[in-house]
């Protein structure tokens, strides 16, 4: 009975790269716009308009398949975003725990060291939920696929004093079905950023009159307006539109050709607060460039930018199957 036991946990015990192969796959398959999976039908269209968060618009039901949301010790948490199979990206401040003692340690001259500033949580308390077949989690999270973290990898120079490598890994199990979610592309260092941007997440509803600060909102996203860039942040802004809280960690994308989505950041905070100010007022969103950390993607997760498709790619027969039978029900 032993072995039986071992083997059950063996795939929580170890890190998960993914191989060429399914990497290659992966670039052919990434950044649907709404979900195509088996015996899924949709009909894309005019995106219904519905809850607003800070000018926000509902999504449709499987619009935005690489979404994900997630529960820390049951209460609500972070956004984030599928680039594998294996693999969730998110805000390091997602999962963290910052040192009690953060604010002497970021004064100027300090000698503390970045890691010393926080404690990564315990990736057992958190439940993860993929893509958007459930708009929302509230209403229909407990009958959807809910996925455990195995692991979670913080960027090595995350410095939680000024927002610097705010990045963050989580591996999940069992791999993300694609009945409920698809990949969305990842960026290249040299792509392109983009004039307007998309942005995606379980934001709380500050226009609500109801708003339960434990609960995730609907699923909603928001086109923002690139004001600057700098080596460690992206900000996009627009008259009374930003991300809120619940999108931290959530995906700043570009729709490349109309039909897929390239990952360009992950969502930090808004300046001024969402819930805070006039609704007409002047907000700036911040987010991470993922364009910068290409490199350390690749190594932790094995989702690397492909140079030449046509010999990198060059295999005998390209099939990879997606595991069938390893739902876990929470």
């Amino acid at each position: 009975m032993l072995p039986l036991i071992l083997l059950f946990f063996l795939p929580l015990a170890f890190s998960t790269i993914i191989t060429r192969q399914e990497n290659c796959y992966l670039k052919q398959h990434c950044g649907d716009h709404f979900l195509r999976g088996p015996a899924l039908k949709f009909s894309p269209g005019k995106p219904a308009v519905g809850s607003r968060i800070r000018g926000g618009s509902k999504a449709k039901k499987n619009e935005f398949p690489w979404i994900v949301g997630f529960y820390h010790n049951g209460n609500a948490g972070c956004s984030g975003v599928q680039i594998s199979q294996h693999h969730v990206l998110t805000s390091a401040r997602c999962v963290v725990e910052n040192s009690t003692r953060l604010q002497e340690q970021c004064k100027s001259g300090s000698i503390v060291s970045n890691r010393q500033k926080y404690h990564i949580k315990d990736h057992r308390h958190f439940t993860l939920f993929v893509g958007s077949g459930c708009t929302n989690p509230e209403h229909c999270w407990r009958n959807h696929t809910n996925y455990v973290v195995t692991n979670i990898t913080v960027y090595k120079d995350y410095n939680p004093c000024d927002s610097s490598g705010d990045l963050a890994l989580m591996e999940i199990f069992p791999p993300v079905l694609p009945t409920d979610g698809s990949p969305v592309c990842m960026a290249e260092s040299k792509s392109l950023l983009g004039a307007k941007l998309t942005a995606v997440g379980f934001g709380a509803d500050t226009l609500s009159v109801k708003n339960d600060s434990d609960q995730l909102s609907d699923l909603r996203y928001v086109v923002l307006s690139k004001t600057s860039e700098n080596p460690s942040l992206l900000t996009m802004a627009s008259y009374s539109k930003s991300i809120c809280k619940g999108d931290t960690g959530g995906p700043l994308t570009r729709d490349t050709n109309q039909a897929n989505y390239s990952l360009r950041g992950i969502g930090l905070f808004a300046h001024p607060p969402c819930d805070r100010g006039s609704p007409k007022e002047y907000r700036t969103s911040y987010f991470t460039d993922v364009r910068n950390y290409v490199d350390w993607i690749c190594t932790n997760t094995g989702v690397c930018t492909i140079k030449d498709f046509a010999t990198e790619c060059n295999f005998p027969r390209l099939i990879i199957l997606p595991p069938k039978n390893d739902r876990v029900i929470l």
